[in-house]
């Protein structure tokens, strides 16, 4: 259970309830509310130290919050964020990075399917500065990070979209990221935090963790609670949701239809992921498809003309 302690309900035990930075008047009424609230839900995903760990220092436009108390019998947890980095950012495309006023809702005590939920493309949860986490994907359903096709990048490891979503498709290396050992980074669509490669179960947090040490939606329990985990290799951030996603701009896009046998060419190139979309081996399949498709359509018009 959650321990009354300096006004506000711990998570010593990882057991969901309010979080709040203010002393309540009446402590008494206040401890019966977490004991009620424990009540009515089960364990929970962000810790209080996992959203505490949700700021900015204030430059570049950059702006986060968490609102954890509003909507708890809701048993959700609504962040808001400007999406703009915490840091510099270099234009390698020819997109420049815009205020986004990003408003995400993920539950507070996350509801684990029966099946795996594919992603969305786009953004697929929220860095703890506000900033996107992008599927490892194109526009074109090619790998973003490596192979032929990878985008370019800036030194702080993201990019913007046509739109100035500013977004990482992986580990945010050089500016967000410390190299510390159980680092919290951010947190998925489903509500489950997300860390970086060094987790103290792994070899004591001496070496990286790779995509082979972790479940199939890159994520694992070793820890004591769920936790998914960025590595250097793909899929990098996630590959599938464990958990239910609510928030209205991407719940209607995501189905759980993705099992640990689900297959799909990724699988025999870059390894498993559960897209939303035709993911294929790197978008070739698709590019040939459109070949064939206008290599018809001239075929039909120098027929035409020739009639």
């Amino acid at each position: 259970m959650r321990i009354f302690n300096s006004g506000r309900c711990t998570n010593r035990f990882k057991l969901p309830l309010v979080w709040t930075t203010k002393m309540p008047h009446n402590h008494e009424s206040w401890a019966i509310s977490c004991v009620l609230l424990f009540s009515l839900h089960g364990a929970t995903a962000l810790t209080t130290t996992e959203i505490n760990a949700f700021t900015v220092t204030g430059s570049y436009d950059a702006t986060v919050s968490v609102d954890a108390t509003t909507y708890a019998s809701q048993n959700r947890i609504k962040i808001t964020a400007s999406g703009m980095p915490d840091h510099a950012w270099q234009m390698v495309n020819p997109n420049t990075p815009t205020v986004q006023n990003h408003e995400i809702n993920v539950l507070n005590t996350p509801e684990d399917q029966s099946s795996y939920g594919c992603l969305p493309m786009g953004k697929i949860g929220l860095a703890k500065t506000g900033v996107a986490l992008f599927n490892p994907l194109t526009a074109e359903s090619y790998n973003a990070v490596e192979g032929s096709n990878a985008e370019t990048f800036d030194s702080c490891d993201g990019h913007a979209t046509n739109r100035g979503e500013y977004h990482y498709h992986k580990i945010p290396h050089n500016c967000l990221y410390s190299k510390g050992v159980d680092e919290f980074l951010g947190v998925a669509l489903d509500g489950y935090p997300i860390y970086g490669p060094l987790a103290s179960w792994h070899n004591g947090g001496g070496s990286n963790l790779t995509t082979s040490d972790l479940d199939k939606c890159h994520g694992s329990n070793s820890s004591g609670s769920y936790r998914y985990y960025m590595t250097y290799d793909w899929p990098y951030i996630l590959s599938c949701f464990k958990g239910k996603v609510i928030d209205r701009r991407s719940s209607s896009s995501v189905s759980y239809t993705c099992s640990s046998s689900s297959s799909s060419s990724f699988d025999s190139s870059w390894g498993f992921l559960c897209s939303c979309t035709n993911s294929n081996n790197g978008g070739a399949d698709r590019r040939v498809k459109t070949e064939v498709v206008l290599l018809s359509v001239l075929v039909a018009m120098v027929y035409n003309k020739s009639k």
